[in-house]
């Protein structure tokens, strides 16, 4: 299943472009497994030289081994809006998860996604990271639409729990308008952990089809363990 993801995301790569809000409609702070810490509070910022600013704040806690939860409010100029959502691991690398996000300030129709996310270690420095996600409600599918895809993989090079560089590819395409808004993004992240405060520093290239919002954007996030 996985070598078929890998080869589904490569295929995306070559028709296709542009980061869609699914990806960043979760409680953590990107596609991750566990967090570093029981507890953690992050913050950040996130613009682009065409896109709008928004400001993530967000904090996740596990309630034990196999389950965690947690809470992002994203503050856009034009909106605001809050996601709560929760893990169940299946294993310590892989989990299902729920995410609901809804409008504080405007009328908004809310939505609800679904994650599956496994982890493989290849290597004593060296993991990947597989995710398929289905989103739901016109909250994250927008008007005349039922369901919102998104696949990806994240390879991670890990030097010690230090310094991490990752590379992640992630698509999107709503069901019954595909061609228009099939999107892909390449998202080279760095992240150092200095005393246990990770600093991460994150870009966003769209690629191809010019006409479906060829976004650049950079981000930079600070993720504080609290416990």
């Amino acid at each position: 299943m996985m070598k078929k993801l890998i080869l589904f995301s490569i295929i995306l790569t070559f028709n296709v472009f542009a980061l869609d809000r699914i990806w960043d409609t979760r409680y953590t702070n990107g596609p991750e497994i566990r967090g570093q810490s029981k507890m953690v509070l992050g913050a950040g910022l996130r613009t682009g030289k065409d896109t709008d600013f928004f400001v993530p704040v967000h904090f996740q806690g596990s309630v034990n081994e196999d389950a965690e939860f947690g809470a992002k409010l994203f503050y856009y100029s034009d909106n605001t809006h809050l996601n709560i959502g929760a893990k169940a691991y299946l294993s310590p690398n892989s989990y299902i998860g729920l995410d609901v996000p809804f409008m504080i300030n405007k009328n908004f129709k809310g939505g609800l996604i679904v994650t599956y996310s496994k982890e493989n270690h290849i290597a004593k420095i060296f993991s990947n990271l597989y995710e398929l996600r289905a989103g739901f409600f016109e909250g994250v599918t927008g008007p005349d639409a039922y369901v919102k895809f998104e696949t990806g993989f994240m390879p991670t090079l890990n030097f010690g729990g230090v310094f991490l560089a990752m590379a992640e590819l992630t698509s999107s395409f709503t069901a019954g308008h595909f061609q228009e808004d099939f999107m892909v993004d390449i998202l080279p992240k760095l992240e150092v952990n200095i005393s246990g405060t990770r600093l991460r520093l994150e870009f966003d290239f769209g690629i191809l089809q010019e006409s479906n919002n060829n976004q650049r954007s950079i981000g930079f996030y600070a993720l504080i363990p609290l416990k």
